[in-house]
């Protein structure tokens, strides 16, 4: 936030980290831009997201678990046509890439304020240049393949595949 001025920040959601970023972000100037609303229910989270700018997934590789993961909120600001900044992790990085909704930024990125701060700028200033035809369609996209009947499909299908390679 000290490298975007013009910008506010909305940290939704609890987690490992919350309590160290409110002290962290309380002793900033820049305080008064960030907001932390806590967990919210799906219809206060949604309401809030459609009105952002710009979404974050960025993440540390702490684990497997984190590196291989895909993070609902990725479905989330895709289903609200928000593009997002992202954690170059596999999951994220085929979802991001594929309907191209976003960027990606590497550990490195992230541990530079200046640099993520770049990205941001630069992401913003190419979403901003984009025809709205391009946006909606791009999101379009992704909300069609990545909804809960597809994804109902594979899941299906991988458990008919595990008791089928069982019975046999």
């Amino acid at each position: 936030m000290e490298f975007l001025p013009d910008c506010r920040l909305v940290v939704a959601g609890a987690g490992d980290l919350l309590v160290d970023m409110r002290h962290y972000a309380a002793a900033k100037p820049y305080s008064w831009r960030i907001d932390f609303v806590g967990r919210l229910l799906p219809d206060k989270l949604r309401s809030i997201t459609s009105k952002a700018s710009l979404g974050f997934c960025v993440m540390r590789n702490m684990g497997l678990n984190y590196y291989f993961s895909l993070p609902n909120r990725i479905g989330d600001f895709a289903s609200a046509g928000i593009p997002v900044v992202a954690s170059d992790f596999p999951e994220i990085k085929k979802v991001v890439g594929t309907y191209r909704i976003g960027a990606l930024v590497s550990e490195s990125t992230v541990e530079s304020a200046e640099a993520l701060a770049a990205v941001i700028e630069k992401t913003l200033n190419e979403w901003a240049s984009l025809s709205d035809v391009e946006k909606s369609a791009r999101f379009a996209a992704a909300r069609e393949d990545l909804s809960w009947k597809n994804e109902q499909k594979k899941l299906i299908h991988c458990i008919d595949t595990i008791f089928v390679n069982n019975n046999s």
